[in-house]
């Protein structure tokens, strides 16, 4: 009776537990992609903002040292020559940073970034003329080399400080086109995430939970059917248990203490008193030494008692009644 519904059960708990693993899976590789790109803008995002940095310094150093050369050739300013010298020295090597790439300092190399790279590469000879010019102004004193020099350096800065500033706006534009990606694919991932549980909510866990419920009525049904079976099974067998102690004789005595118990419809058993008690050969008798076969003589020799005690005191009141009599 019960088979049909723990069969749907089962099905419910194959189908709950499907659902779980392809769930998991499928949460577990929308988080390793999100983690993936979370980790590779990261990264991206720290190469470009350093790259940015760099870039950002070497256009405002450019524009310094074209200011300080021409006070050093011009107005002959002592502190400008010497912050010339330094600035000069943190120009160039930033420079070479950005053209090459530095992996120990996270700065990428202008040919990592190939929309860009035409144009900053275009100045890389202005670079040259100004980096020969600036040396010169640091190291010769001729008034007539250093207006040369000068001149140089004022018509070169401003077309390699445009490049810069271009080469700056790029990077900051590729930040920000980096930042808005990792944010889309962010909102992908969750909404993917997000979707998946819906759509198992909708399509697996509420249909089934709906099977669950049908399955639990149809086992309660099928059990209270089963306790009414067996309530009225047991009424059955009671009115059949009375029927028989009434029209059937449990044992019949054979002798002085000694009776034939009935088995079932398994025939019967001699029970003997033996010494004072009863013995019965069933295996219960065997194990207990009492059994319900020894019961049953013990009743019977109980009430067989109970008889002869009557039949006696019958007898006392008759002879008693006839004794009464002869005396009148």
């Amino acid at each position: 009776m019960l088979s049909i519904p723990l069969q749907q059960q089962k099905l419910f708990l194959r189908d709950v537990r499907l659902y779980m693993y392809t769930a998991m899976v499928i949460v577990v590789v929308l988080v390793s992609i999100s983690l993936g790109l979370t980790w590779f803008g990261t990264n991206a995002q720290i190469s470009i903002s350093t790259t940015l940095t760099y870039a950002g310094r070497e256009r405002s150093l450019t524009q310094k040292i074209l200011a300080e050369s021409l006070l050093t050739v011009y107005a002959q300013d002592a502190k400008a020559r010497k912050d010339l010298s330094t600035d000069e020295l943190d120009w160039t090597q930033r420079h070479d940073a950005l053209w090459r790439g530095d992996n120990t300092l996270h700065v990428l190399s202008i040919s990592s970034y190939p929309d860009i790279m035409p144009q900053v590469d275009k100045v890389e000879p202005l670079y040259l003329n100004l980096h020969i010019a600036l040396n010169d102004v640091l190291a010769t004193k001729n008034s007539a080399d250093m207006h040369v020099d000068a001149m140089i350096i004022n018509t070169d800065a401003v077309p390699f400080y445009n490049a810069m500033e271009a080469y700056n706006t790029y990077l900051r534009n590729l930040t920000t086109h980096y930042q808005t990606t990792i944010l889309i694919y962010g909102i992908i991932s969750t909404v993917a995430i997000l979707v998946t549980v819906l759509l198992s909510i909708l399509i697996v866990f509420r249909p089934a939970f709906t099977r669950l419920d049908k399955n639990v009525l149809a086992i309660v049904d099928a059990d209270e059917k089963l306790q009414k079976q067996k309530t009225e099974t047991d009424a059955l067998l009671e009115e059949i248990r009375r029927d028989d102690h009434d029209t059937r004789i449990p044992l019949a005595k054979i002798s002085m203490g000694k009776y034939a118990v009935q088995n079932g419809t398994n025939g019967y058993y001699e029970v003997n008193k033996v010494n004072g008690l009863f013995q019965c050969p069933c295996p219960i008798f065997t194990h207990n030494y009492f059994c319900i076969h020894v019961k049953y003589a013990q009743d019977a020799e109980r009430v067989e008692a109970q008889q002869r005690q009557q039949m006696f005191a019958l007898q006392q009141q008759s002879m008693n009644g006839r004794g009464i009599i002869s005396q009148q």
